[in-house]
């Protein structure tokens, strides 16, 4: 019997340790993002009821695309469904680069998009797109 309890606390003690998901709630997730790198004009924010909006500023186009979503979280893989028929699209669409930019835009909002949150040694929350998606850092800033 003791063998197998020694067992049992092992296995648990392994799985553990192994590097599994981290457990994410709501409330660590909610709040505003700024984009990383090449999606520094892009910003993301992510209300605690499951709604959210991701923003595209395009300054040499005078272009915002404005998606609001809902969102779920399971462990730490964060699931977006946009609301396709509330995207806005304000500014100057009428040139032929912004039209190709309103249309790849909108075709990779038509799908749900599942990113990964992770947490730096610091405690600095990251969504990350795993390279299909734009990455987003957590400005804690805004909540000091």
């Amino acid at each position: 019997m003791k063998v197998i309890v020694a067992m049992i606390v092992w296995c648990l003690l392994l799985t553990s340790c192994s590097g599994s998901k981290q457990n994410f709630s709501a409330a660590d997730v909610a709040g505003y993002y700024n984009g990383v790198d090449e999606y520094s004009a892009w910003t993301f924010m992510l209300d605690e009821s499951g709604i959210g909006y991701e923003s595209a500023y395009y300054p040499n186009k005078d272009l915002t695309i404005m998606a609001p979503f809902s969102w779920t979280l399971n462990g730490n893989s964060l699931t977006l469904n946009f609301e396709m028929d509330e995207i806005m699209i304000t500014g100057d669409t009428e040139t032929d680069a912004a039209e190709a930019i309103v249309k790849s835009m909108l075709s990779g909002y038509a799908e749900p998009r599942i990113c990964t949150i992770k947490k730096d040694k610091n405690g600095t929350v990251f969504v990350d797109g795993e390279g299909l998606y734009p990455m987003y850092c957590r400005d804690n800033s805004l909540s000091e």
